[in-house]
């Protein structure tokens, strides 16, 4: 039977199961345990991450319909943002391959209902693309991001420039410099303006224009 590759810590966190929460991590355990036992779950034996039945994929994704539980949904859009983020910080794409298609379906159903975390997971997703050569698939995904921002937040917020400084370094890779020479100069007057001269991301962006003749650019994840 078809089943979908989901890490535990995504799981635990998307259920808002908190370290701390002792209690709440005892339940958590006892029901993946019931799952387990009923062939709903087992782990894969490359990385370790649990390959959950398509019954139970489908129900999490149910979580994300527009009339689930407000709470619920918004834990699931973050946990999978955030653990989206810190595998694109680290550097290595292979950890989040296993659940790109979570953070895709994820990504374009709050695109699609218009929520407030929508932009975070399309940049996500875009860096991810890019570490792993889909640039049209990144491209995409960053333009909509980017699109989103400016629409909410207006064209000169810090979450604009940190969209078109990603999207400046897809289109470097894409061979079009004017373009991404255009996305960082706006970038950076962005944060030099917001943020400061001496702010890390003024400084990482202008790293990236100073390095676009020499073929290489910094993203923002």
């Amino acid at each position: 039977m078809p089943r979908a590759s989901r890490s535990r810590a995504l799981l635990r966190a998307s259920a808002g199961v908190g370290g701390e929460d002792e209690a709440a991590a005892a339940r958590f355990a006892l029901g993946m345990a019931r799952v387990h036992e009923l062939g709903l779950a087992t782990p894969a034996q490359q990385d370790g991450a649990l390959l959950l039945h398509r019954l139970v994929g489908a129900f999490i994704c149910s979580m994300l319909d527009a009339d689930a539980n407000e709470t619920a949904r918004t834990a699931v859009e973050q946990a999978v943002a955030t653990a989206a983020h810190r595998i694109n910080e680290h550097g290595d794409p292979r950890p989040l391959l296993t659940w790109q298609p979570q953070l895709r379906a994820v990504a374009e159903t709050a695109e699609r209902d218009g929520r407030p975390s929508a932009s975070w997971l399309l940049n996500e997703l875009g860096y991810h693309l890019r570490m792993v050569a889909d640039l049209a698939g990144a491209r995409a995904a960053l333009e909509r991001a980017l699109a989103i921002d400016e629409r909410v937040r207006g064209p000169d917020h810090p979450d604009v420039a940190i969209r078109l400084s990603n999207l400046g370094s897809v289109l470097r890779d894409q061979g079009d410099l004017a373009g991404a020479r255009a996305a960082f100069e706006r970038a950076l007057a962005i944060f030099q303006s917001r943020l400061g001269e001496q702010h890390p991301h003024t400084e990482l962006v202008r790293r990236s224009l100073a390095a676009l003749a020499a073929g290489g650019a910094t993203n923002l994840p």
